[in-house]
């Protein structure tokens, strides 16, 4: 019979981990861990600042769109989902594409992504009384819940019309409790973009 010869030899007492090693360890944790939570905060904050941008580009750009193809700022809202059927403008082209009703934009009002809700924006209005400027700035809730004759300006009889939508300022307190983060992470209010 021919012996086997093991190169490899089983340690017949096995070492664990001292004390000071596992205490090492869980500091090296904690360390990582009370590091890791701030950066999550500020990637989580990055996140909604980058989907308010989007969000506010694409309203106003529908808004623009909407101006450039009737003339006039959007009434409401809904306008801005859908017209359909509704010739606006002579040109060929642009009657062929009001038949078939695209919509400007998908979500009318859109979400604010820092409050979880569609009515925490300002409106801006033309055709208003201010002399100044000619705009008016009114909550959401507020300009969805006017009845249709208070949106008429009484000096030229014209319909007051959506010219823009804000994030609401730190000092409005329609929105005291649906948002806590009114400035970016660079220092800018959200009410200025």
């Amino acid at each position: 019979m021919a012996k086997c010869r093991c190169f490899f030899r089983v340690p017949l007492t096995r070492r664990g981990l001292s004390l000071i090693e596992l205490l090492t360890t869980i500091v090296i944790m904690g360390v990582l861990t009370t590091a890791a939570i701030p950066l999550g905060e500020v990637v989580f904050i990055r996140d909604k600042e980058l989907e308010l941008k989007d969000t506010l580009i694409t309203t106003r750009g529908a808004i623009d769109k909407f101006y450039a193809a009737t003339g006039r700022y959007p009434y409401t809202f809904n306008e801005l989902r859908w017209i359909e059927g509704q010739k606006l403008i002579e040109t060929k082209d642009r009657e062929d594409y009001w038949r078939v009703g695209m919509p400007f934009l998908r979500k009318s009002p859109p979400i604010n992504p820092f409050a979880s809700s569609n009515q925490a924006w300002i409106v801006v209005l033309t055709n208003t009384d201010d002399a100044v400027d000619g705009l008016e700035k009114i909550t959401l809730e507020e300009f969805l819940t006017t009845r249709e004759v208070d949106l008429i300006n009484q000096e030229n009889n014209q319909r007051k019309e959506i010219y823009d939508i804000q994030f609401p300022p730190p000092e409005h307190p329609a929105f005291k409790y649906q948002i806590t983060i009114y400035t970016s992470l660079e220092g800018h209010s959200y009410s200025t973009w």
